[in-house]
């Protein structure tokens, strides 16, 4: 039995009680469904082969777990015949009497990903429809199927959660004695044990509590149980290097760079930044976005030139495609998996590759970006120097612009009450206008400023001053994360800022 050491990644913030554990801060209403027992085995062979062996015993509770609407009456199974093949071992439902009841052929239908649907590239990929029969509360559905693949890479990311609670979670992993094997466990206080077996790596979790259903959460891995694995030390050399020429890109350039110019008066950095920006929207809204695992690609990748003709790819195929485009208009750019050497096990660092890791570095003047080729974030534009008002038949109304911080936070979508942390991040911004208007038109001035100790400040001034208005803005967020116990805060922080987005002059 190889020996391997295991690096325990606890997600302890600073700011919180020793005694706060996320995994007990949960909702005690009865759940919709239980899994009895989720079973996930990887098995590599010396002939360059592996399997994957997937097996659940989940119980339903509510109706709400039986009604079309859930999904817990259906499972969707993904795979690549052009390297796969599925084997569908057992599939029957335990009702609540004892009876079991096989699951019929007609319940298995073979279709289309809907994520592929759009992207003929992928249009090879089955996703197996399993529809279970006999349902009814307190029945247990029990399914276990193998993919078989033809390769010995094993790369993969698991969360031991679900969205319902979870009695017994293993993972097995067995290759042979003499292959590299790499693994790092983020626990979060999860009760997970190694039972002395001859296996590879073999852990147990027991009573997990169900995920979240909270907005703004932080990272997952940092509140729920997590197990990183792979038997490479790197990735792929093909999924690291941007590649493919992209000729119908040189239109787009021109004309955003046209666009830039007929702006008005802004320096070369400004210019450089918006056409940075308009690039990284072109990609994040006109490349359709596949979030296919790497795995289900065999850990290859398209190049820069097929995701572009193709209009689709994978968030890593974008960031390369990204990195592409911004190179020919002439920045040094490229992509990278942004890990950080977050992963270690034996004191050596290992690579993995996961979809929300893709990330494109472009140099802007001697400044460093970091883009994501999904969704458009950063960079911001030049906040405008003036506001444009809006006429209404009583009313001019002016509207300040989105606050520069990294988070865009909806108080709308914050409860009275929160028991999880809430991801946002450090922030310092000022906003500072003066409009010209009538001096009675003022509905009313505004004098806010508080500070809470350990999370920030705010400060808000809408005051009439001579012939004009001025309105002064300004936050300061200290934390990336906040904590429970400075949810309330925080919320009525962001109640505040956002209060005063609109402001309403009479005519």
């Amino acid at each position: 039995m190889k020996k391997i050491s295991i690096l325990i990644l606890l997600a302890i913030f600073g700011f919180q009680s020793p005694a706060y554990n996320p995994l007990q801060a949960q909702s005690t209403e009865k759940p919709d469904a239980i899994y009895k027992l989720i079973r996930q085995r990887y098995t590599v062979r010396r002939d360059g082969t592996s399997e994957y062996n997937y097996r659940k015993e989940l119980t339903l509770l509510r109706n709400r777990a039986i009604t079309a609407y859930a999904d817990k009456g259906e499972t969707f199974i993904v795979y690549n015949p052009a390297f796969q093949s599925l084997t569908v071992n057992e599939c029957y439902t335990i009702r609540k009497d004892g009876s079991r009841v096989q699951t019929p052929k007609r319940a298995f239908v073979e279709q289309l990903p809907s994520d592929c649907q759009s992207c003929g590239r992928f249009n090879n990929l089955v996703e197996l429809a399993i529809v279970h029969t006999a349902l009814e509360y307190d029945c247990t559905i029990v399914l276990d199927y193998t993919i078989t693949s033809r390769t010995d890479i094993l790369q993969q990311k698991i969360q031991l959660t679900q969205d319902c609670p979870v009695e017994r979670y293993e993972i097995i992993i067995d290759q042979p004695y003499d292959m590299d094997f790499y693994y790092s466990l983020q626990a979060n206080g999860a009760d997970i044990s190694q039972p002395a077996d001859k296996h590879t790596l073999h852990l147990v979790a027991n009573n997990l509590r169900q995920s979240y259903a909270d907005h703004y959460l932080p990272p997952s891995e940092t509140i729920y149980p997590t197990l990183w694995f792979s038997n490479r030390t790197s990735v792929s050399p093909d999924m690291q290097q941007v590649r493919g020429k992209l000729p119908d890109a040189v239109n787009l350039i021109n004309s955003e760079r046209v666009r830039i110019r007929k702006l008005g008066n802004l320096s070369s950095h400004q210019r450089n930044l918006l056409l940075v920006e308009a690039l990284r929207d072109y990609v994040a809204d006109n490349i359709r976005t596949n979030n296919l695992p790497p795995s289900l690609l065999n850990h290859r990748s398209a190049d820069a030139a097929q995701v572009w003709h193709s209009g689709c790819g994978t968030p890593y195929e974008k960031a390369i495609t990204l990195a592409a485009l911004l190179q020919q208009a002439g920045f040094y750019a490229y992509a990278s998996l942004n890990e950080e050497h977050l992963l270690t096990a034996d004191n050596k660092p290992f690579s993995l590759l996961t979809s929300d890791q893709a990330t494109v570095t472009v140099v802007v003047d001697d400044s460093q970006l970091q883009l994501s080729a999904s969704h458009t974030s950063t960079p911001s534009s030049p906040k405008p120097s003036t506001l444009t008002p809006e006429q209404t038949d009583s009313f001019v109304i002016y509207t300040i612009p989105s606050s520069d911080c990294p988070f865009d936070i909806n108080p709308a979508y914050l409860p009275s009450h929160r028991s999880t942390p809430l991801q946002a991040a450090r922030c310092d911004t000022t906003y500072s206008y003066k409009l010209p208007d009538d001096p009675h038109s003022l509905l009313k001035p505004v004098n806010l400023s508080y500070s809470v100790q350990g999370l920030g400040s705010i400060s808000i001034s809408i005051k009439q001053v001579g012939h004009h208005t001025e309105i002064l803005k300004h936050l300061s967020i200290e934390h990336d994360i906040v904590s429970p116990e400075q949810y309330q805060d925080f919320r009525q922080m962001m109640i505040d800022w956002n209060q005063y987005n609109k402001i309403y002059l009479r005519k």
